[in-house]
This record gives structure tokens, C-alpha cells and sequence, in this order.
């Protein structure tokens, strides 16, 4: 590859944040619900992931990320989905 000198590195201002989340030891299964989840199975999962966000020190950041990508699955940490 004649002519490439370098490329630029990451830019981890824009995701150093993530470090800090509260769900990075938290098991990814309470944020995505199963096929055909319903009632109080589907409260008490999105009552679980509401309670990881509402400890997270970065939630802000992860709700803006999560608008910004507009990506469903990176939302429903940050909203259930109904909201």
C-alpha cells in the first residue's frame, strides 16, 4: 500500500465514558428481552435494567449515544421500550 503513511488513531474522548458504565459487570440479558416476553416477566427484566441505569454515573452519556445511533438495541439500555 504505496502512499499510506498512517491513520489516525481513535479518538477515546468519544467513548471513554463507556469505562464508567454501571452495566459493564452486569450479565447484557437484562437489557434485551426474549422472543415472545410478556407481562410480569418483561416488567420485572426492564425494572432490573431501570435499576443498573439509575446507578450509572454515566447515564446521560449512554442515553445521548444511544439517540445519536439510533440504534433500537443500544436504546433499550437506556429506555424501555415502550418509552
Amino acid at each position: 500500500m504505496s502512499g499510506v503513511v498512517s491513520l489516525p488513531g481513535p479518538v477515546a474522548s468519544l467513548w471513554e465514558w463507556q469505562f464508567e458504565g454501571a452495566c459493564r459487570d452486569t450479565d447484557g440479558a437484562v437489557f434485551y428481552h426474549p422472543e415472545g416476553e410478556r407481562g410480569a416477566a418483561r416488567q420485572a427484566r426492564e425494572a432490573a435494567a431501570k435499576a443498573v441505569c439509575a446507578r450509572c454515573p454515566v447515564v446521560s452519556a449512554c442515553r445521548a449515544h444511544a439517540l445519536a445511533s439510533g440504534d433500537a438495541k443500544a436504546a433499550t439500555a437506556a429506555f424501555a421500550t415502550a418509552e
